[in-house]
């Protein structure tokens, strides 16, 4: 009977693992696309505003999934690169990790990075 709950907590724990990282990537996707679809304004005048609208996006998808991101345990970094026209968006989520269990090694932290094309060129 051990053997079988100390499996079943490790089932739990990778499970666990396996819906954190999939709201951190559905969520900087979801953010990553809005900063996309946005304009930055004539050199980067409005860039700001595209990065807190990402930031908001991003908080509230995690948010949507029961996983609220707050400021202290929640990283979110948005950069551009490249010169027109394949200016890219990169949107970096980092965000502090706790195991179920703690019965598995797990990492203290858990990232994820996209990079989409920017729809406005200029």
């Amino acid at each position: 009977m051990p053997l079988f709950v100390a499996l079943l907590a490790g089932v739990f724990d990778l499970a666990w693992l396996a819906f954190q990282r999939s709201a951190l990537t559905s969520s900087a996707a979801l953010g990553c696309r809005v900063g996309a679809l946005q304009d930055p304004g004539e050199d980067d005048a409005a860039w700001d505003e595209m990065e807190d609208a990402v930031d908001l996006a991003i908080r509230d998808a995690l948010a949507a999934t029961g996983t609220p991101c707050t400021a202290d345990t929640c990283v979110v970094e948005v950069t551009a690169f490249g010169e027109d026209p394949g200016r890219s968006l990169g949107c970096t989520v980092r965000r502090d990790y706790a195991s179920l269990t703690g019965l598995l090694p797990a990492p203290d932290e858990i990232e994820y990075t996209l990079v989409v094309r920017m729809e406005w060129q200029r």
